[in-house]
């Protein structure tokens, strides 16, 4: 089975902030580092099981949701391949043979769409992470954690949204800022920008 090289890097990279994020957490106050640990094993366990469904068959219907269609009937390959058998079948024959290719080449053009709508869907996927990473390097994670979600929920082609992009960046925000700054004593990273100003 092909693996897409978009789906791979998103499971390497998950792997990998996975792991990033369990060491960081290590560094907490004892009292702010459960929560980040149970969801940083969590993470890196579920990225490793979709990591492994990119090499194994099996697991690719549970960890990636693609139907495995194969092409039925060596009749159906065998007329593509010797088109002139055609001319010898009865007209009967001939007609569901034809009829059976073009259901197989139908099936092949609707996996190749949904294929290149699959790797659209993943680049966008890695280009919103990427967005994200980048604020909240730049930005810190009390300002880019609210703008993401109010960026998404009205950016996205198939999630506007203004009252639930509005409302999730207000929750989101409120998490960040009240649970982990406040509430767990985590203090957050603030970026580079705000770095460099309060510096």
């Amino acid at each position: 089975m092909k693996v897409l090289r978009g789906e791979l890097f998103i499971d390497i990279a998950w792997v990998v902030v996975s792991a990033w994020y369990i060491g960081v957490s290590m560094h907490y106050p004892p009292a702010g580092r459960l929560i980040p640990m149970v969801v940083g094993i969590a993470a890196l366990v579920v990225g490793v099981v979709q990591l492994i469904g990119n090499f194994v068959p099996a697991l690719r219907p549970f960890t990636h949701q693609r139907n495995v269609e194969r092409v039925s009937g060596d009749r159906v390959s065998a007329l593509a391949r010797n088109p002139d058998a055609l001319a010898n079948s009865p007209t009967a024959e001939t007609r569901e043979s034809m009829a059976e290719m073009n259901s197989t080449s139908a099936l092949r053009s609707q996996a190749t769409e949904t294929e290149r709508s699959e790797n659209v869907r993943q680049w966008t996927a890695i280009l919103w992470s990427a967005g994200l990473v980048a604020g909240l390097f730049l930005f810190g994670f009390l300002v880019s954690i609210p703008l993401f979600f109010l960026a998404y929920f009205t950016l996205q082609k198939n999630q506007r949204n203004w009252k639930l992009a509005i409302v999730s960046a207000i929750v989101m925000g409120a998490i960040t800022f009240g649970v982990f700054d406040q509430l767990l004593g985590l203090h957050l990273y603030n970026g580079l920008i705000f770095t460099s100003l309060a510096g």
